[in-house]
């Protein structure tokens, strides 16, 4: 390595070889490596196993590296930021997901190795939020019913991509169910409510251009809670075309608050999910907040 290599700031790519549906990852690793080579000292490593992402970026921090980029779907990206939360370190994001909502929400489309590059070099520094859910941070989205059901089952079904995302929804709405539910929110106001989905929202999307809260945005220290109660097939078919056209807030059944934190009480039997992916709680009365501008990330 030569001497004006040495001074480059360094990067680490974290990459998730299995995430989403995108092949070849190797091949653009290392066009992306290339890429950046004139800018950083980049090293490459690859997780193995669930929560391995979050164990790399510690590492990477540990290292002195204050540029890591995570290489994967949206729970790489999730356990890249919560090691980078609260620190002085920037994330990068390379969408290879299902999903990829939080790349979606910051204007990161598509994987071609250059146009990465040229964020990860040219690009603005962002600073986000992020919510907390009894102290389980999260950047997207967090909630239960329908949502946090169907999380569950495509979790559990080992299959990735938007078609078999579809086929779990439908097989969920057809076994669906009334959760009962008390908020309390920062003001005092108490809402009990039947609900088919409960949402609370960092950003505006799911992901795929899904549209939980339209007026969501990652770093204005508020976050968005979308009540949907009990629902017809009718219901449902309008819901989803509320949800890809940007429409939800505007759907008279639908509830929507902007707050900085709300209480939640749950059935014993509710599930409950973070950015998509289901948690086991403990209790099922959580404290949900937002955390300002509290992670910063590479934009284009």
């Amino acid at each position: 390595m030569d001497t004006n290599s040495l001074q480059l700031p360094a990067m680490r790519l974290i990459v998730n070889p299995i995430s989403g549906t995108v092949h070849h990852k190797e091949r653009l690793v290392k066009h992306l490596e290339d890429a950046l080579g004139a800018s950083y000292r980049v090293s490459v490593v690859y997780t193995q196993r669930h929560g391995h992402a979050l164990q790399l970026a510690r590492q990477a921090l540990d290292e002195g590296i204050r540029n890591i980029v995570a290489v994967g779907g949206d729970g790489t990206v999730g356990e890249v930021a919560r090691a980078l939360t609260g620190t002085d370190a920037v994330m990068g994001i390379v969408p290879m997901g299902s999903g990829n909502g939080l790349a979606g929400e910051l204007g990161i489309v598509g994987h071609d190795a250059a146009c990465m590059a040229d964020i990860l070099c040219r690009g603005k520094v962002r600073q986000i939020d992020c919510g907390s859910a009894d102290g389980q941070l999260f950047y997207c989205t967090c909630g239960t019913g329908f949502d946090a059901d169907v999380s569950q089952q495509f979790a559990d079904s080992h299959l990735r991509g938007l078609l078999s995302y579809i086929r779990t929804s439908l097989h969920c709405f057809t076994h669906r169910r009334t959760l009962n539910c008390t908020l309390l929110l920062e003001d005092g106001t108490r809402l009990e409510r039947q609900v088919f989905l409960l949402n609370i929202a960092n950003i505006s999307q799911y992901g795929n251009r899904a549209y939980i809260a339209p007026l969501a945005s990652p770093d204005n220290g508020r976050l968005m809670v979308t009540i949907i109660p009990p629902i017809s097939l009718s219901g449902a078919i309008s819901l989803a075309f509320s949800l890809f056209t940007k429409r939800i807030h505007k759907t008279k059944w639908v509830e929507c608050l902007s707050c900085r934190s709300v209480h939640l009480d749950l059935p014993d039997d509710a599930a409950f999910h973070l950015d998509g992916d289901p948690v086991a709680l403990s209790k099922h009365s959580l404290d949900i907040e937002v955390k300002p501008h509290a992670l910063r990330v590479f934009v284009p």
